[in-house]
Formats: structure tokens, sequence, C-alpha cells
């Protein structure tokens, strides 16, 4: 059984992993030898977050029916 969507928990949860992704790739930039920094990993981050969002909220519409 899917939980019923809250958009403020959604919101929050991509914030939060958005930061964490952003936070990762300054530690590979300043704090890890050997690697470098890469915006278009913080791309792909963001999209898969996005697409987590997306598939989460689809379900809860499907499977919710009390919401």
């Amino acid at each position: 059984m899917v939980a019923a969507w809250s958009r403020t928990i959604a919101i929050a949860a991509a914030i939060f992993s958005f930061l964490i992704g952003v936070l990762i790739e300054i530690a590979q930039e300043y704090i890890a030898a050997n690697r470098t920094m890469d915006i278009m990993d913080a791309v792909a981050n963001t999209i898969g977050i996005i697409l987590a969002i997306t598939f989460i909220w689809l379900l809860s519409k499907r499977f919710n029916t009390y919401s």
C-alpha cells in the first residue's frame, strides 16, 4: 500500500536530496584526491529527483483510494 501523497514532504525530500548531491559534488572537488566536480552530475541528480517524485505521485494517485 502506498502512503498518502504529501506535497510538503515531497518538496522537503527534494530539497534535502538536492543539497546532499551538491555537497557531495563540492566535496569531490575540494576534499577528495583524484576526483573532480561535474555540473552534469548535479543535473543528473536533479533529473532523478524529479523522476522519483513524479513516480511516487503517480503511484499515490493510482493506489490511494482516500485522497
